[in-house]
């Protein structure tokens, strides 16, 4: 062991930070193991909550994935390799990019390998569990193996090889006779080796080809056809039914609540297992075990620089995410643990199913590790960001979030039945990406909707009375409590007049190296205030953050609650146990439409500035007891006829909502009502809601709903293209033919940001070079209703405005070698193909689609809406739904990427959810097909 201490420690971690990121693709570098403790109070202070995120995935930003050869290379390297993006020869592994690592097939969704195996040997029939099966979907005679498998994979390529005279089954088999070398190594390695010694016209790439097409196209569903269930005595596993429909929507019907939610478990585990079990990693404070330093969140022995880093082992220990669990675990609500423990027993008993397949990282998981989960969404999405923005020395920043939701009562309906839409907007590829499923236990449960990955509960959702959906908001729930360290004793901080000891905890993190897991101590400070994030030694003072239900447990138990709310009492009486620390959350049933700007805020002394840092040595900073739920500002059917909330303050729910910016306390918001607080402190999202749905006498239709949830209109163009028009056309006679075209088609324009508009791509660009030339303050205007002050007729404002088109069409001719480009040309996303998105976020419209910008002068989108959902009320309740990306992460599965398709071409999919409605549209069952059946109506 090697104890560091002081200063030295810290030239100790940045030498052994520089050997951590070599060019190598093979790794981190040589260094020794060591044990590292590191004393408290000693080091230059910066505590780690601004560690990295790193993706164990393709970025949805590169268009053919590559590989990052990082120190990361391990996971890197098992998704490459299964999606085919990173290979070396196959018959030569000293030629792949990690060379000492293991291959590993993937793991495909059920649906899928049973598919694709009839497809490819018709032996499978879809068949659920019986007695005397290993398993749902494995007939005996491919449980066994051995020869009759092999012969079965000679057969299924002996198009290629039957002409050859060369055994493939026989050399397969000789092969694994090598120590630890798969069925899957070995026939790669024989098949390659059949590919070269035929002496084929074929270089390493097609070689590469040809093994993959055949791993993917027969071999692979013969593999997971194949093994055996190994947790097919779990009595849960008899009492579920996971009915997949056309686009992998688990419709998962359980005899019991517990047997549903262990399909569900069984069922995420199939369609992103890995994404998932790094969650609960994260939420364990263990994903250095897996991705190397980077994840213990390096911020503390100031390494990395101060960006957005917002992750890291070092944070979630330090809020005691899971340790909190485990500690008081007896005090979770008795009816909601059995439903964590369920749902973990389904993600065991698809790990248990498919170990071989599975990265040898992944372990078993417990209820406590899913609430703990929970804790951590609560803790780092509701709270900790909050507290960390306050600190002043640095700009702390967190993903741009964002979220549509509104909804019409029956006197704005045509049909005069209440309509409903949530649209999330979420990157497409991080911890809060979304996935959805519906759940039925008869008699107890039926609800539909979405759970981030690895949680079992909606956040948003419906049931069969009600709906309810969520957007972001802003109440102050956490501070940040500067603290007077005593200079002789920096273990003690100053409070009312005397010193109290700073509480001092020790973690152990196993790292992982290029010679295995290192372990590394660190200290853990907390006041009487809670964790201790920040230290400023040269002014003796530290920093810590107050957090709502900080020494909780029940995170979980709100939105189960929700889940299962049968009116709208229900529904208030979930909230008023204060156990969701923030959202607005619209609600409606048949008759009723409800909107609520939720929050867990304490009461505080109105003396105080708790924008900032407060002194913690006073007595008067301490928090009072939650504000009742009664106080919350929320309407209940307005006499407006509609509810909206797009990130927008609570007093402009709706036209005379009756609340005030003041509501109900002056520290009840983050940041205190700017000068403007009528409507025009609404962003151009509500603004756009206000305009449409504030026609008094308009009724609106089904149809017009579900095109308003994707509405691409971008309403700062009625200011922008009247400037451009008044600035450009006196002189576009005298200007090239780029110039008039462009004036021609933005004054001919509809103002909409589609797929087919060249003139959106004119002002996009035109909105980007406006930023570069002036400044983003000058920019900010138009997308705020200050546009409606700007004076078109300024010379300044034209010869501004001007200067940045011509700009833009120098920068679009660079690009693309035209101007007239369709923004589905320039906005596109990438998953599995190349699909044309419109909407944008850069003025806000109300269906966004963005990303980063590339050098091809493309954006590629992995950011906007992260799920929609339209739900009119009433018998029946017809649901409609999309997700952006798909329900699968396996690159493999026809539901990768179908929803994509939908999404770039404007269209949502029926969300089905009558018992006969999902008969109607399975294409898969796992387990007993009949069991809906009960659920259907008696003739």
């Amino acid at each position: 062991m090697t104890h560091v201490a002081g200063l030295d420690a810290h030239r100790f971690f940045v030498q052994r930070m520089r050997r951590v990121r070599p060019a190598h693709p093979r790794g981190y570098g040589a260094h020794g193991n060591a044990h590292v403790s590191i004393s408290p109070f000693l080091l230059p202070w910066r505590v780690p909550v601004y560690g990295s995120l790193v993706s164990c995935r393709e970025d949805l930003a590169q268009p053919h994935g590559g590989c990052r050869r990082s120190a990361h290379g391990g996971l890197q390297y098992f998704r490459n390799c299964v999606t085919g993006l990173c290979l070396g020869s196959l018959s030569d592994p000293g030629k792949c990019c990690f060379p000492d690592l293991q291959w590993r097939e993937s793991v495909h969704c059920h649906h899928r390998r049973r598919i694709a195996f009839q497809g490819a040997t018709g032996l499978v029939r879809n068949r659920g569990v019986r007695a005397g099966d290993a398993g749902p979907c494995a007939p005996q005679h491919f449980v066994k193996g051995g020869e009759r498998f092999s012969r079965t994979i000679s057969s299924i390529i002996r198009g290629s090889v039957a002409d050859s005279g060369f055994d493939l089954a026989t050399e397969t088999q000789s092969h694994r006779g090598i120590p630890g070398m798969s069925l899957l190594t070995a026939f790669f390695r024989v098949y390659a080796n059949f590919l070269e010694s035929r002496e084929l016209a074929m270089d390493a790439d097609q070689r590469r080809s040809a093994c993959i097409g055949v791993y993917r196209r027969f071999l692979l569903p013969v593999l997971l056809a194949g093994v055996a269930i190994a947790h097919a005595g779990d009595p849960l596993a008899r009492e579920v039914t996971v009915y997949r429909d056309e686009y992998g929507v688990p419709h998962i019907v359980g005899d019991t609540v517990e047997a549903t939610f262990f399909g569900y478990g069984y069922a995420q585990a199939e369609d992103h297992l890995e994404r998932m079990m790094l969650q609960y990693r994260d939420a364990q404070g263990r994903r250095a075990e897996v991705l190397g330093f980077e994840a213990l969140g390096q911020g503390y022995l100031q390494f990395i620089p101060y960006e957005y880093r917002w992750d890291g082992d070092y944070l979630q220990r330090l809020l005691r995410t899971l340790k909190g669990v485990v500690e008081r675990k007896h005090e979770i609500d008795r009816e909601v643990y059995p439903i964590l423990d369920a749902f973990a027993r389904g993600i065991n008993a698809f790990i248990g199913e498919h170990r071989a397949q599975v990265p040898g990282w992944v372990d078993k998981v417990t209820a406590e590790d899913i609430e703990a989960l929970e804790r951590s969404h609560y803790f780092r999405f509701y709270s900790i960001h909050d507290a960390l923005s306050k600190l002043g020395d640095r700009p702390y920043t967190f993903p741009d979030l964002g979220s549509n939701h509104f909804a019409i009562a029956p006197e704005k309906s045509a049909n005069g039945r209440i309509i409903h839409v949530e649209h999330t907007h979420m990157p497409w590829a991080n911890r809060f990406q979304n996935y959805e499923a519906h759940l039925i236990t008869p008699g107890q449960l039926n609800a539909g909707g979405i759970s981030w990955f690895g949680s079992p509960f909606f956040l948003d959702g419906f049931n069969d009375r009600i709906t309810w959906s969520a957007t972001y908001n802003t109440p102050n729930i956490a501070d940040i409590y500067e603290e007077k360290l005593n200079p002789e004793r920096p273990l003690q901080y100053a409070y009312e007049g005397g010193w109290r000891e700073i509480r001092v905890e020790y973690e152990t993190f196993k790292v992982k190296g290029p010679k295995g897991l290192e372990s590394l101590t660190l200290p853990l400070y907390y006041t009487h205030h809670g964790p201790v994030v920040k230290v400023d030694r040269n002014r003796n003072r530290a920093y810590s953050a107050k957090l709502p239900n900080f020494e909780g447990v029940n995170y979980s138990t709100n939105l189960y609650g929700l889940m299962t709310a049968r009116n709208l009492d229900d529904f208030r009486a979930v909230l008023r146990k204060q156990l969701m620390p923030r959202w607005n959350l619209l609600y409606s049933d048949a008759r009723n439409i409800y909107w609520v700007h939720n929050g867990t805020v304490a009461g505080r002394s109105e003396k105080l500035d708790w924008r900032k840092p407060v002194p913690g040595w006073l007595k008067e900073a301490e928090w009072g007891p939650i504000l009742p739920f009664e106080v919350h500002p929320q309407v209940l059917n307005p006499a407006s006829g509609f509810l909206q909330n797009c990130n927008t303050p609570h007093w402009l729910v709706t036209r005379n909502s009756g609340l005030k910016p003041t509501d109900p306390a002056p520290y009840y918001l983050q940041s205190p009502p700017g000068p403007e607080s009528g409507e025009g402190a609404l962003n151009t999202r509500g603004e756009r809601l206000f305009q449409v749905l504030g026609q008094s006498e308009k009724k609106f239709g089904l149809e017009e709903i579900k095109q308003l949830a994707v509405d691409t209109y971008v309403l700062p163009a009625d200011v922008i293209v009247p400037l451009l028009v008044q600035a450009a056309e006196p002189m576009a006679a005298a200007e090239d033919a780029r110039l008039r075209e462009a004036i021609r088609l933005l004054k001919a324009w509809d103002r909409r940001s589609t797929t087919e508009s060249v003139a959106y791509t004119y002002v996009h660009f035109w909105g980007r070079a406006y930023q570069e030339l002036f400044s983003n303050a000058r920019f900010a205007r138009f997308v705020s209703q200050e546009r409606r002050r700007i004076d078109l007729s300024s010379h300044e404002e034209q010869q501004d405005a001007i200067a940045a088109l011509k700009q833009a069409l120098a920068r679009i001719e660079k690009h693309f070698g035209t101007t007239q480009v369709p923004w589905g040309k320039v906005n596109v996303a990438i998953r599995g193909g190349t699909f044309p998105m419109d909407g944008d976020s850069l003025f806000g419209v109300l269906h966004p689609d963005y990303g980063p910008d590339q050098e091809s002068g493309q954006i590629y989108c992995n950011n906007g809406w992260g799920h929609l959902m339209v739900v009119m009320e009433g018998e029946p309740k017809e649901i409609w739904s999309l997700l952006p990306y798909g329900q699968s992460e396996d690159p493999a599965s026809p539901h990768y990427n179908d929803q994509v398709r939908l999404h770039s071409q404007g269209q949502m999919k029926r969300f089905w959810f009558t018992p006969r409605e999902i008969l109607a549209h399975t294409e898969s069952a796992w387990g007993d097909r009949e069991r809906i059946k009960k659920l259907l109506p008696r003739p």
